[in-house]
Formats: C-alpha cells, sequence, structure tokens
C-alpha cells in the first residue's frame, strides 16, 4: 500500500477521535483545568469514540463490498474484518479503563455512549440511523459537562451551559451532514426526505455557531476562527441545499470542523 495512501487510510479513520478530543480539551481550556485526569477523559472518550467507529466499519463491511467503498480500513486491505472487530473492542477496553480511573459520573457516561455507539451499528438492535439516534448520542455533552465538573470541583455556571449547546449541536449537525453522501445505505435521514436532512442540518448549524459565539473567553480572536467555521458550514450546506455533495468535497471541509476546538485552545493559549 501507497504510503500517502496509508496516511489518508488513518488519518480518515482518526479523526472522529480528533473531533470529540478537541471539545474535552476545549473543556479544559475554559476552565483552566488542564490536568492528568482531563487528558485522562480525553484519551477515554477519544477510544470509546474511535470503538464505534471501528465496530461500524465491522458491521457495514459487506454494505462496503457492495458500495465499492475503498477509504476503509477492511476494505482497503489494512486489516480484514474479524481483525477490526478485534481492535474495536480493545480500543473501548481501554477507553473505559482510562475513565474508571477518574470518577464514577464519568465512567458511566462512558459506558452509556459505548452502549448507544454499539446499537448504533447493530442492525438488530432497535437503533436506527435516524435523528432520534443523532439526539441520543450528541447528550453525551449534556451528562459529561456536569460529571467533569463534580470531578474538578466546579459548580455548574452559564459558560458550562453554552458549552454543552455548542458541542451537542455540532454534534447533531456532524452526524447528520454525513448522512448527504451516504445514499447507498438502507436508511438515512437524507433518504426519507431530502428537503427535511437539509433543514435538520442548517438548524443544528446555525445553533452550534450560535453557542459558540457565546462561551469564548478570548473575544478578539473568536472572531476569526468563529467566521472560519462560518465559512465552512456556509460552503458545505449549500452543496447539500443544491444536491451538489460528494464525498470529496464534504471529507475536505470537515477537516476544519474538526480543527475548530484546536483554533480556541490555540487563540487561550
Amino acid at each position: 500500500m501507497q504510503h500517502r495512501k496509508l496516511l489518508y487510510l488513518i488519518y480518515r479513520r482518526l479523526r472522529v477521535g480528533l473531533g470529540i478530543l478537541g471539545f474535552i480539551l476545549m473543556y479544559g481550556a475554559y476552565t483552566g483545568n488542564f490536568s492528568p485526569a482531563l487528558l485522562l477523559i480525553g484519551f477515554g472518550f477519544t477510544c470509546i469514540e474511535l470503538f464505534g467507529a471501528f465496530y461500524n466499519d465491522h458491521q457495514d463491511y459487506e454494505l462496503d463490498i457492495r458500495n465499492r467503498r475503498k477509504d476503509k480500513w477492511t476494505t482497503s486491505g489494512l486489516i480484514n474484518r474479524m481483525q477490526m472487530r478485534t481492535l474495536s473492542f480493545l480500543t473501548l477496553s481501554a477507553g473505559l479503563l482510562a475513565l474508571l480511573t477518574t470518577n464514577l459520573l464519568i465512567f458511566m457516561t462512558g459506558v452509556g455512549y459505548g452502549l448507544a455507539l454499539f446499537a448504533y451499528s447493530k442492525p438488530r438492535l432497535p437503533l436506527g440511523r435516524d435523528i432520534q439516534t443523532y439526539l441520543l448520542l450528541a447528550s453525551l455533552y449534556l451528562f459529561l459537562v456536569p460529571s467533569m465538573n463534580v470531578l474538578f470541583q466546579r459548580s455548574l455556571v452559564s459558560m458550562d451551559l453554552y458549552f454543552m449547546m455548542f458541542c451537542f449541536f455540532q454534534s447533531i449537525y456532524l452526524f447528520s451532514q454525513k448522512d448527504s453522501t451516504d445514499t447507498k445505505d438502507s436508511i438515512n435521514i437524507f433518504l426519507k426526505n431530502w428537503n427535511t436532512a437539509a433543514l435538520t442540518c442548517t438548524i443544528s448549524a446555525g445553533l452550534s455557531l450560535l453557542f459558540l459565539s457565546t462561551f469564548s473567553i478570548y473575544p478578539a480572536l473568536l472572531i476569526a476562527f468563529w467566521f472560519v467555521n462560518l465559512s465552512a458550514k456556509y460552503y458545505l450546506l449549500n452543496k447539500i441545499i443544491d444536491r451538489k455533495v460528494n464525498r470529496i468535497n464534504r471529507g475536505r471541509i470537515l477537516l476544519i470542523e474538526f480543527l475548530t476546538p484546536y483554533f480556541y485552545i490555540a487563540g487561550g493559549v
């Protein structure tokens, strides 16, 4: 396998973990709680997020073969399907062990999120690929932030609420926009009704931007990275609304979304 292609495959699969890690580090930036405990939380939830991605690739293997997908570790020949399943449960175990060293609330939040990701990819379970599922997965942050506050002995303040809402709506946007190019799935929100799905993406994107603009403690630097995020969403949403979205333009613009929390952290430094 070519070196460049290998790096792309690694980046593409690991970027979902990059996103959730960024949210958790963002919490550390505005609360001033950059500590070994926060890094453990970040590592734990990154592993659980990767579990969801790995296990989904294992479950979708036959569908990906039929759709001639070559952008996954399994279908590209990097590892086989059973190795992917093993890797998924190894990352889940590592993540839960890391969270077990923090506090019970954070650990139970991790267990719940892991179960939701498992149900998302397991066809026999009732959790479908629908907006209700995305609401459930995004609700992680409604439990995680208060749990981290308990660990760090912080009271829930308005900035926490703004941050939770940003993470919540940003997650819904990231989950739902993905369906716009997964048109060979058996079902997703865009296959049900394109206009309604596009509206869901637009509303969640707008609310994400709204809350992103309210909780920053670096107002001078907020404007620059807020407009970068706005531009990324505007570009992709126009592609989705006009039905001109494809995996290439969607994949490229998503890098900006995953890097947004790191822009915020860099501004703080």
